[in-house]
C-alpha cells in the first residue's frame, strides 16, 4: 500500500510540476558605469552588461549609474545611490505585467513604444504609485545622497501622462501631464508646473535607447534556458527527496 501510494504522489508532483511552469519577461543589464550590483537568494554580486535578472532580484547603485531593459520596451535608468526591487516580470498572451519597487533613489523611465491596452508598468516608491503604459518620467523615492539628491520625492512627466496615487490613498489617482510634477506624499500631494532644474534633468532621455529586436530575443531566449535548467534541477531533487523518504518509510 505505501508503495503504490508513493507511485501516485510522484506521479501526481511531476503532473503538476509540467503545468506549473510561468513566462517570466527579460529583464537586463543595458549599460553599467561604476559601482553597481544586484542581489539574489541572499547573494550580492556586480552587475555586467548584458546580467539578465529575475523578478525579485534586488538591483542598486552606489557611485554608479545603471540601465536596464525591462520587457521588449521599457527602459530604467538608475541614478546614483539608488534601490529597485523587480518584484512583477510576467507576460501572457503578449500582455506584459512588470512592477518596481523604488526603495530609494531615482528611477528614470522611458518606452522605446507604448505597450498593448492589456499590458501594465507600474513603479512603487513608499509614497507613491505611477501607472503608465508609455512615456518618460522621473520617479523619485528621496534621499540625499548622489547627483540627483536635489530631485525631492514625486513624479515628474516629460511626455506621455502619468497615473499616480498616494500610498495612504489608492483611491484617488492623479493625471500627471508633460511638464509637470507631482511632489509630497498622502494628502499633501501638489501638482505643479515642473521645476527647471528638473527639465535640464530630463536631457538624459535623449541617451535612453532601448536594446535591438535582435539582441532582446537572443536575451530572452537565453533567460528561458537558464529557467528551464533550473527546473530540471528542482525537479530532479524534489524526486530524490520523495525518493529518500519512501525509503525510510519502507525500512520502518
Amino acid at each position: 500500500m505505501r508503495v503504490v501510494r508513493f507511485v501516485i504522489v510522484i506521479t501526481s508532483f511531476l503532473g503538476s510540476f509540467a503545468f506549473a511552469k510561468e513566462k517570466e519577461l527579460l529583464a537586463a543589464a543595458l549599460s553599467v558605469k561604476g559601482e553597481c550590483f544586484y542581489e539574489r537568494d541572499g547573494k550580492t554580486l556586480p552587475v555586467k552588461v548584458k546580467t539578465i535578472f529575475y523578478r525579485n532580484d534586488r538591483l542598486f547603485t552606489k557611485k554608479g549609474n545603471l540601465d536596464v531593459q525591462i520587457g521588449p520596451v521599457a527602459v530604467l535608468h538608475l541614478s546614483p545611490y539608488s534601490t529597485v526591487v523587480l518584484s512583477e516580470l510576467s507576460t501572457e498572451n503578449n500582455n506584459d505585467k512588470i512592477t518596481v519597487d523604488l526603495t530609494s533613489g531615482r528611477g528614470y523611465t522611458k518606452f522605446a513604444k507604448k505597450m498593448n491596452a492589456g499590458s501594465s508598468y507600474t513603479i512603487n516608491s513608499p509614497t507613491l504609485v505611477a501607472g503608465i503604459r508609455g512615456t518618460e518620467f522621473i520617479m523619485s523615492a528621496g534621499g540625499d545622497e548622489g547627483a540627483d539628491a536635489d530631485v525631492p520625492p514625486g513624479v515628474f512627466v516629460n511626455t506621455g501622462v502619468v497615473s499616480v496615487t498616494s500610498t495612504s490613498n489608492a483611491g484617488a489617482a492623479t493625471e500627471v501631464n508633460p511638464g509637470e510634477q507631482l511632489t509630497g506624499g498622502g494628502n499633501a500631494l501638489v501638482k505643479s508646473v515642473m521645476e527647471d532644474f528638473i527639465r535640464k534633468k530630463m536631457e538624459l532621455f535623449k541617451k535612453l535607447e532601448a536594446m535591438k529586436e535582435a539582441q532582446y530575443k537572443i536575451l530572452a531566449r537565453e533567460k528561458e534556458r537558464q529557467i528551464e535548467t533550473l527546473e530540471r534541477v528542482r525537479k530532479s531533487s524534489k524526486v530524490e527527496e520523495l525518493l529518500e523518504k519512501n525509503k525510510q518509510l519502507l525500512n520502518k
